[in-house]
């Protein structure tokens, strides 16, 4: 894992330093326990988005991003040490089919009344690098990307559809189906206003996130 990284962030700087960007880089056991990180990283605002059950229709509860331990949502897979940046997320799968039946009109859906929470990264200039590190519990990660508008415009899941170029996951799996799952997404598009990451059909934890901010 800590290789991954390493290789990850080299790759990263050298993109960095021909598109005029600087790599932020954040581990959560550096702040602590019960830490509002929901506007304390650079070019970028955090949050935990919650879904509101028991309706057929998009209507989400947007929740702060908190720092906290494994041990705090359960323990991770071997590991208890890792730190968590807003808890447990989940049910990528859920959240993407229901907010996608809001657009362009409101429509009803099944999966707008089930569960899911996802962290959602907003950022004030569009990156050209994203990459999350997701500790899981019974499904890989998966991380979606929208513009300004609100339109999807990249996947990087570990189904259908197929990944585009850029996307790369990396997972490491671990007894009884739990592992630890890398997202990275390189592009060239200048239009990425927000991305949202979780367990694709299941539960996981960010534990590493890392991403380009441009430079003014």
């Amino acid at each position: 894992m800590r290789n991954t990284r390493l290789l990850a962030l080299a790759a990263a700087l050298a993109m960095a330093s021909v598109a005029t960007a600087a790599v932020v880089t954040r581990n959560p056991l550096d702040y602590a326990t019960g830490t509002d990180v929901s506007a304390a990283f650079p070019g970028v605002r955090l949050a935990r988005i919650v879904n509101a059950p028991g309706i057929d229709f998009y209507g989400p509860i947007v929740q702060p991003a908190f720092i906290g331990r494994c041990t705090d949502y359960g323990v991770c897979p071997l590991l208890v040490s890792l730190g968590t940046i807003g808890g447990n997320v989940y049910n990528l799968q859920q959240y993407r089919n229901c907010y996608n039946s809001s657009r362009p009109v409101i429509l009803p859906h099944p999966d707008c009344r089930r569960n899911f929470a996802v962290l959602q990264a907003t950022f004030e200039k569009p990156p050209d690098f994203v990459e999350f590190e997701l500790t899981w519990l019974s499904d890989p990660p998966g991380l979606v990307a929208y513009n300004a508008a609100g339109d999807e415009i990249l996947t990087c899941l570990p189904g259908p559809p197929v990944a585009p170029a850029g996307c790369v996951t990396i997972r490491t799996l671990l007894p009884r189906r739990e592992g630890f799952g890398t997202i990275r997404l390189t592009t060239q598009r200048t239009d990425i206003a927000r991305v949202v990451v979780a367990g694709y059909i299941g539960t996981g934890r960010v534990t590493f996130m890392q991403y380009s901010r441009p430079v003014p």
